[in-house]
């Protein structure tokens, strides 16, 4: 019973059931995204707000949309969820932009945040 108990205990541990953290850490309530990016036009550096941003880490798939007229900027998704991700970036006035293997960890409290700032380059005419 006990070597079942234990493999029970193996398992849920691989399939990354979440460990509280040790005794004695201090960790903050706040919910920190794993990826954050500012999405600008290449040509000129001004935001754009109503841009697709879609993340993915293996069946994960997280779609972050923007409007116009409202403050989207920055985008963040992955909201305390470790793993490698791809991120493409898609607005019909720009080119796609897309980026692999985008890595995130985590602490016993809370993912390393990735911020970066994704230049899109206009569609030619």
């Amino acid at each position: 019973m006990r070597a079942l108990v234990l493999l029970a205990c193996a398992l849920l541990a691989a399939c990354g059931s979440p460990e509280p953290p040790p005794p004695g850490t201090q960790c903050t309530e706040e919910a920190r995204a794993a990826i954050t990016l500012a999405v600008v036009d290449g040509a000129t550096e001004d935001p754009v707000c109503d841009a697709v941003v879609t993340l993915r880490d293996g069946d994960y798939v997280e779609r972050i949309e923007g409007a116009e007229g409202v403050n989207a900027c920055p985008y963040a998704g992955a909201w305390e969820r470790p793993g490698t991700y791809a991120i493409s970036v898609t607005h019909p006035a720009f080119e796609t932009y897309t980026r692999e293997g985008i890595d995130i960890g985590a602490d016993e409290c809370h993912v390393f945040s990735f911020s970066m700032t994704v230049r899109l380059q206009p569609v030619e005419p």
